[in-house]
């Protein structure tokens, strides 16, 4: 049974995001509907209620997760709204991000943000339609953190 959060998100979700049209989406298939989460994720309603829920879930897993975070771009509003909230309740979270690229200026960094080698982590991702986005981040979580439990 869904609980009264998550039915006040799919309607933030309907209202600021649900879109009817023709669209091409990542994977090169077409569709008349588009859902562009973004558009919830960075929504101060919808992410309060993005965060609420990822903690609910997180405050369950055998192992207290130290940070969250995902690939950016669309990760990193979905990482920040649960680390915003988790002091409320109770689960400290610091977040990070997973570039595509190593930056080539600054710090030079792939993975920006607070995570440490040998730490419980949970990776995020805004829309998952084949899932190549979230293996893109493990995969370099993995490379450059190889000890992180994810």
């Amino acid at each position: 049974m869904r609980s009264e959060k998550w039915r006040h998100l799919l309607s933030v979700v309907h209202r600021e995001s649900f879109r009817r049209g023709e669209f091409t989406l990542a994977s090169g298939l077409k569709s008349d509907f588009y859902i562009d989460i973004r558009q919830t994720s960075t929504h101060p309603e919808g992410a309060a209620l993005i965060g609420d829920l990822i903690l609910e879930r997180v405050e369950q897993l055998a192992e207290r997760p130290k940070s969250v975070g995902g690939l950016a771009l669309g990760a990193v509003p979905v990482a920040i709204a649960v680390t915003s909230r988790s002091v409320d309740f109770g689960v400290p979270l610091a977040s990070f991000m997973v570039r595509k690229e190593v930056k080539d200026h600054g710090a030079g960094r792939r993975i920006d943000g607070h995570i440490v080698d040998g730490d419980a982590i949970v990776v995020v991702e805004d829309t998952i339609t084949t899932g190549g986005s979230t293996l893109k981040a493990v995969e370099a979580i993995r490379e450059d953190y190889p000890n992180c439990r994810i």
